[in-house]
């Protein structure tokens, strides 16, 4: 069911913000699927906070392989996939990969949780066409308890990003 949804400007993806006590079925996986098929950074969200400054965020989100996210920090977080399998990969603060997690669906009998302290640096790459992740974090969320260091390259920086992420896959699974 899709019960309306308010779209949220995000300069993270396409998001929505969904009606308090909605529920999330199927057939609103397989849109928010659709529109992270058709998102420029490839990855889409469902909030099922209320606003900005609620103390929990709890978002179903898709994300594409082939796109990047620059590692950041902020508030604690623990990952859920639901659906595919990712890399999920933390660092020091110099930008040295202290370790690497692959998480997949709990049907592949797999890790499929995994909960980043606040301020530990950490990215996602995708390994799926599509991974479908449940997210729990800390609120409030403000730019101010979010920043991408200076040791990553930033969105758009095409060819920087192609080495890292080779870079990325040379590092060892924990």
């Amino acid at each position: 069911m899709w019960p309306n949804p308010s779209r949220v400007f995000s300069a993270k993806s396409t998001t929505f913000r969904w009606p308090k006590d909605a529920k999330v079925d199927a057939d609103a996986i397989r849109r928010l699927k659709g529109y992270a098929k058709a998102d420029p950074k490839g990855r889409a969200r469902i909030c099922l906070h209320q606003k900005d400054t609620d103390s929990v965020h709890i978002m179903f989100i898709v994300l594409n392989k082939g796109k990047y996210i620059a590692p950041h920090r902020s508030n604690q977080e623990t990952m859920f996939v639901l659906e595919g399998t990712m890399d999920l990969f933390l660092f020091s603060d110099r930008g040295a990969c202290k370790e690497r997690i692959r998480l997949s669906a709990p049907s592949k009998g797999k890790t499929f949780l995994r909960t980043i302290k606040a301020g530990v640096w950490h990215t996602t790459v995708p390994l799926s066409d599509q991974v479908l992740m449940l997210e729990i974090s800390e609120g409030p969320y403000s730019g101010k308890n979010s920043s991408i260091p200076a040791w990553a390259p930033k969105e758009g920086e095409t060819e920087k990003i192609k080495k890292y992420l080779k870079i990325l896959g040379a590092v060892r699974r924990s």
